[in-house]
């Protein structure tokens, strides 16, 4: 238990987390309510590259046929730009990389 530890905190007293090497950013999804950190992928200076982590419990199935006999949790991320004050989703692909540092120029 000795690793695992429990952090409330007040989101307008900082900007950016620094936790266990890595550098997460407080930002607010337009089309969601609540704030969420973001991993800060890449900082450049006109476009932030960001990852969103989630994780959701599958249940066990009572059915013996679907083969999923104990529940488990998965997780899943999505990417983000942050350019000039807006959030953009993206899948994180070689192609969709060119066209957001194409369309900077």
């Amino acid at each position: 238990m000795e690793k695992y530890f429990t952090f409330i905190l007040d989101k307008n007293m900082f900007n950016k987390v620094f936790v266990a090497g890595r550098l997460f950013k407080c930002l607010e999804l337009p089309d969601k309510a609540s704030t969420k950190f973001h991993l800060i992928m890449y900082e450049g200076k006109s476009i932030l590259l960001l990852k969103d982590f989630s994780i959701s419990l599958i249940e066990r199935s009572k059915n013996n046929l679907v083969n999923r006999l104990q529940s488990e949790l998965k997780q899943k991320s999505k990417y983000y730009a942050f350019k000039q004050g807006e959030i953009i989703p993206f899948k994180f692909k070689k192609s969709n990389l060119k066209y957001l540092v194409e369309k900077k120029k």
